[in-house]
């Protein structure tokens, strides 16, 4: 059994990622900067939202200089990204409303092990809150694939995400994901 496309574009995946926006928009108005990293945080972390429903498919493989643009006027934001490089593949996404500027590049390395897939990306996500003159970074954490070539797929996440304020190093976060315990799933 081959591989099921999705129906999908990296550009649509990337966009996804800012399905939790309200976030930002929460970190935006904080007023204690320890409230603004919580916020951001809770983005970073949001953005493995939707990694449940794609384990058993992959998105397109993006064209060079393929484009996708999106306007949200529910959320406030308009979004744009672009393949900027085919091999190693790397795309670039910008975003931007009132309360937020968003912004990463996405590479990443593969490692192939048998049965599972494990992508490691290398690259930086960033925020700024313009109210505050706030400049969030952090980087993603890695992502396995299990049984690509057949038998149910899964997904998990492991790994370290810092997040730092560029503009104030008084405040950091650390989140560890990390992997499940062997044995039965419960």
């Amino acid at each position: 059994m081959g591989a099921a496309a999705e129906q999908r574009g990296e550009g649509l995946r990337l966009c996804e990622e800012l399905e939790y926006s309200g976030l930002l928009d929460r970190a935006s108005r904080a007023r204690d900067p320890r409230q603004r990293l919580v916020y951001v945080a809770a983005f970073a972390v949001s953005a493995y939202a939707s990694t449940y429903y794609r384990a058993g498919s992959k998105p397109f493989n993006p064209v060079l200089g393929e484009t996708y643009e999106c306007v949200r006027p529910d959320r406030g934001f308009r979004f744009i990204s672009e393949q900027v490089c085919h091999h190693p593949p790397i795309s670039a996404c910008h975003a931007e409303s009132d309360n937020f500027i968003f912004w990463q590049d996405m590479r990443w390395k593969n490692k192939f092990w048998g049965k599972s897939l494990e992508i490691v990306p290398v690259g930086t996500v960033n925020v700024q809150l313009p109210r505050t003159g706030d400049h969030f970074e952090w980087n993603k954490v890695t992502t396995c694939i299990h049984n690509v070539l057949s038998g149910p797929r899964w997904i998990e996440h492991y790994g370290e995400v810092l997040i730092r304020n560029t503009r104030d190093a008084s405040y950091h976060c650390k989140i560890t994901f990390c992997k499940p315990l062997p044995g039965p799933a419960l």
